[in-house]
Parts: structure tokens; sequence; C-alpha cells
């Protein structure tokens, strides 16, 4: 693999990765009712780190495999097309979760002189 593709796939997984632990946070209130908002985001804060830890011991395993280094990037690529879908499909959800307002008339009025 050329090295200026490895290093956009680096980069591609690196702002994924940021992209999703910044739509799960912003998901969390369409999906939790107000009365346990707190709660619910505490709750997907306190997963999220439980991952952050596992992440590098997982990694240290699949280090200790000694694949190549190409199928190291593709075994780091499934949990990230994983949270990629769920993070679309939530998005979808919460889309069709969200009321949506039809204007009764024109939005902005213009006073007539």
């Amino acid at each position: 693999m050329p090295t200026w593709s490895l290093e956009a796939l680096v980069f591609a997984q690196g702002f994924f990765v940021v992209g999703a632990q910044f739509a799960c946070t912003a998901l969390g209130p369409m999906f939790y009712p107000t009365s346990y908002r707190a709660d619910g985001e505490g709750t997907a804060l306190a997963v999220a780190k439980i991952g952050s830890i596992a992440g590098p011991v997982i990694g240290g395993v699949v280090i200790g495999m000694h694949l190549p280094l190409y199928q190291l990037f593709y075994v780091a690529a499934v949990p990230l097309l994983f949270s990629a879908v769920t993070s679309f499909f939530l998005g979808k959800v919460a889309q069709k979760s969200v009321p949506t307002y039809e204007a009764s008339g024109p939005a902005h009025t213009v006073p007539s002189e």
C-alpha cells in the first residue's frame, strides 16, 4: 500500500471516530425524555469510557496476533464501520421522531405601505 493512501486511511479513521463520538452525544437528547435525559447521557458517556479503556486492550491483543500490517487496519475498520452504520440509522430514527412544522402562510411578511 502506498504511504499516502495509508496516511489518508488513518486520517479518515480518526476523523470518523471523533465524528461518531460527537454524534452519540448529539443524538442522545433526541431519544431520552426530558425527565431522565441527564441520566441517559451520563450512561452513554460511561459506556463510551468503557470503550476507550477496552480499545487499547483489544488493540494490544490484535497486535499480539502478529498479523500483517494491512490486516491490522482491516480489523480496526470493523468497529468503525459498525459505528458509522449505527450512527446513520440512529440519525434516521431521530429524524422520524422530531416533529415537523408546516407553515400555514408565508414565513416572513413585509408590511405594506
